[in-house]
């Protein structure tokens, strides 16, 4: 709430079938912390994104989608912010902009209702990986997108100590295919892969929803002509009987994929469970020369299979 500290907790236990009634949430008042958002030469950044991030317990994200926060407060025209949400101490935030690589910075330390002025967040330059999408079909003009994560190898090195997870950009595609992935560090290799963009409403994590299109290809940070060569799809065609009668099974759960399973998800990112005549099909497998397909089904009254290696 504006004005109070942050409440968290990851030890409230709610009971099976039963309701959980807290006690009176207390809450603080916020430490009031006023600054700027700054490049490296003193200039003021607008529209930079602060967040804080939870003390309350790890997150874990799969699909390298790093960790986001709470946010905060977004910079002015000069720079300027006001963070009255925060936490007695100090407070923990990741600071994001199109155009420079995320920062994690610390408050200063502050008590229940402290006002400091002069906090100053410096963020470095971003560099550009610029290039194009290849044999895409006209069908997927204005829909596909490029992203950018960090490399595993290249991290060690130019992250700041503590930084929780490394951070994605993402840059849409022109008509004839071209791209600008904006804000890249500098000294940093990134994988990138064409997707598609996700739809707007749908249900499913967006990593679920935006398959890789393209093998992924390494660049370093301020690279430009990179080529992704879009690979048409394949897909996964199956009936699912019961093993005695040979009648078909409508209700059962699926995975399928190369080098881990991902549900089968209808257009909204639903998980799909009826089918009709038990028939399935996993649509968008991209394996390269030497990948193989695993395939997951389970029902409920059956013993699950798992399928490796198709």
């Amino acid at each position: 709430a504006k004005g109070f500290a942050p409440w968290d907790r990851d030890d409230v236990r709610v009971p099976a079938g039963g309701d959980h009634e807290l006690e009176p949430i207390e809450l603080e008042r916020s430490a009031i912390v006023t600054g700027r958002v700054v490049d490296p030469e003193g200039r003021g950044i607008a529209g930079a994104e602060i967040l804080r991030l939870s003390t309350a317990g790890p997150l874990v994200i799969v699909g390298g989608l790093g960790m986001a926060g709470a946010r905060l407060a977004s910079s002015g025209p000069d720079g300027g912010f006001t963070l009255d949400e925060l936490p007695t101490g100090s407070a923990r935030l990741r600071v994001r902009h199109a155009e420079h690589p995320d920062r994690i910075a610390s408050t200063p330390d502050a008590e229940a209702g402290q006002r400091i002025d002069g906090f100053e967040i410096a963020m470095q330059h971003g560099l550009l990986i610029s290039g194009r999408v290849t044999g895409a079909p006209a069908s997927l003009a204005g829909e596909l997108v490029v992203r950018a994560v960090p490399e595993r190898a290249s991290l060690a090195g130019p992250l700041e100590a503590g930084e929780l997870a490394p951070e994605v950009r993402e840059a849409e595609t022109a008509a004839d295919g071209s791209f600008s992935v904006r804000g890249t560090r500098e000294g940093l290799a990134y994988s990138l892969v064409a997707r598609r963009r996700a739809q707007e409403g749908a249900r499913g994590l967006p990593f679920l929803l935006g398959a890789s299109l393209s093998p992924p290809v390494s660049a370093l940070a301020g690279e430009r002509g990179v080529e992704l060569a879009y690979q048409p799809s394949g897909a996964l065609v199956f009936q699912v009987v019961d093993a005695t009668t040979r009648a078909p099974i409508t209700e059962f759960e699926a995975g399928a994929g190369i080098n881990f399973l991902m549900p089968l998800l209808d257009e909204s990112g639903a998980q799909v469970s009826r089918h009709s005549e038990g028939r399935a099909r996993f649509a968008n497998l991209r394996p390269e020369a030497d990948d193989l397909v695993q395939l997951k089904v389970s029902a409920v009254g059956y013993r699950e299979e798992h399928l490796r290696y198709l």
